[in-house]
C-alpha cells in the first residue's frame, strides 16, 4: 500500500471526507492531489500533522511500519472484533467472512 492508499484508508476508517481532513489540517487540495502519485509525499510538517490527526506514526504513513496497535478502528470494527474474538475454528472464520462479504454486497446495492 502506498502513501495515498494508506491515507485514503485512514480517511475511510475515521469516517471523514478528504475535504474535512484538508480543512482541519489546513493542507492545500492541490498538494493532496499530488500525493496520488506513488513517488510523491507530503513535506515533514504535513506528514506530522496527518500522523497526529489519525493517531498513527509517520513510519506507518510512509509504509515503513506494518499496521499495528496504533491503527484506529471505528466503533463498528471494534464491536465486530469483540464479538468474533473467540472464534478459533478456521471453517467458522471463513464462513463468517463469506457472510460478511455477502451482507456488504446486499446493503451496498
Amino acid at each position: 500500500m502506498n502513501f495515498f492508499e494508506r491515507i485514503t484508508h485512514l480517511i475511510n476508517l475515521k469516517g471523514v471526507t478528504r475535504h474535512k481532513l484538508l480543512t482541519d489540517l489546513k493542507i492545500n487540495h492541490n498538494a493532496f492531489a499530488k500525493w496520488s502519485n506513488p513517488e510523491s509525499y507530503p513535506d515533514a510538517k504535513n506528514l506530522a500533522k496527518i500522523a497526529d490527526y489519525f493517531d498513527v506514526s509517520v513510519d506507518y504513513l510512509l509504509g515503513r511500519e506494518k499496521a499495528g496497535n496504533n491503527i484506529p478502528l471505528n466503533e463498528f470494527q471494534i464491536a465486530v472484533l469483540a464479538e468474533t474474538a473467540d472464534i478459533n475454528d478456521e471453517n467458522v472464520q471463513e464462513k463468517f467472512l463469506q457472510n460478511a462479504k455477502h451482507f456488504k454486497d446486499l446493503i451496498s446495492k
